[in-house]
């Protein structure tokens, strides 16, 4: 019951608190913005809704969001004092950072509904057509966005975890997600050339029969092959890369789940891995953490 009791007043503080708040507000008006600056709705359909806000909106602003939320959950009350208050009426260490973070999924996921279902509203105001796949799609996407932010607050709160100041919790938490955000896919690139080294040089020679072209382009298939394993490798590592690929597959017509569809297996075991690993991280360190 601690830990209801832990995520019911983490909640709360969250969904109140100044900064969700503005958070939220700069999410709904670029969310809505992007419906009807026409992004991704060359077909008026509501699916490439999601698709517009989940690119223009949570990718970016709602990675923020969850940095935001997580970076200061535990050195701002060691700062205060109030955690060494706290643990010292009967909760134990593990119910503090398992209500704490239970609280802010929960604020994640009452974020992201509140936006879908206004910006959904928004849609079919400019007439985007719907069905009831769409409605389940809206679903799903509630479900992935708030996992995905949940991933940013994971890092936060790792941050916050191992810092003794909120400012250098504040500097780890952006500094993990430059690196894995944006510079691991270029880091990708760069080890995958260091590998593979450069193209081969092969010229292009057109013979009567085609086989001198064939040649070339098997070699130079086989080449970017090579690199392209390496780079999807670091993609991999990337919450935002994997998030990007697993909306775009559920957000894929059931007509297109076809020969030739991509497989988003890999993306999706990395995306619910790397919340999980973080927060492990973060519940190991804090059990046995110094809290003054």
């Amino acid at each position: 019951m601690s830990v209801i009791v832990v995520a019911k007043k983490e909640f709360a503080d969250q969904i109140t608190s100044k900064r969700f708040i503005a958070f939220l507000i700069i999410l709904l008006l670029v969310c809505i913005y992007s419906v009807y600056s026409g992004f991704f709705t060359s077909e008026r359909e509501a699916r490439n809704i999601f698709m517009a806000i989940a690119t223009f909106g949570f990718n970016f602003i709602g990675s923020f969001l969850g940095l935001l939320v997580g970076f200061d959950l535990i050195t701002k009350e060691r700062e205060s004092g109030s955690l060494k208050t706290l643990l010292s009426h009967p909760v134990f260490r593990d119910q503090v950072i398992n209500g704490k973070a239970l609280g802010a999924f929960g604020a994640f996921v009452i974020a992201v509904t509140l936006v879908t279902i206004i910006t959904f509203g928004a849609s079919l105001m400019k007439g985007f057509s719907t069905s009831m796949e769409d409605f389940v799609i809206a679903v799903k996407f509630i479900v992935v966005t708030s996992v995905y932010i949940f991933t940013m607050f994971s890092i936060g709160l790792f941050s916050s975890v191992i810092a003794k100041k909120s400012s250098t919790s504040l500097m780890i938490a952006f500094g993990i997600f430059l690196l894995v955000s944006f510079l691991m896919p270029f880091i990708g690139i760069m080890v995958a050339q260091s590998i593979v080294g450069p193209p081969p040089e092969v010229h292009y020679v057109e013979t009567p029969d085609g086989s001198q072209g064939v040649e070339y382009n098997r070699i130079m298939d086989d080449y970017w092959e090579r690199v392209r394993a390496i780079t999807e490798l670091f993609e991999l590592l990337s919450p935002s890369n994997n998030y990007n690929r697993v909306v775009i597959d559920f957000l894929r017509p059931t007509e297109m789940y076809s020969f030739g569809a991509r497989d988003t297996t890999k993306n999706i075991v990395g995306f619910i891995l790397y919340p999980l690993v973080f927060f492990v991280l973060s519940y190991i360190k804090f059990l046995r953490s110094d809290i003054l």
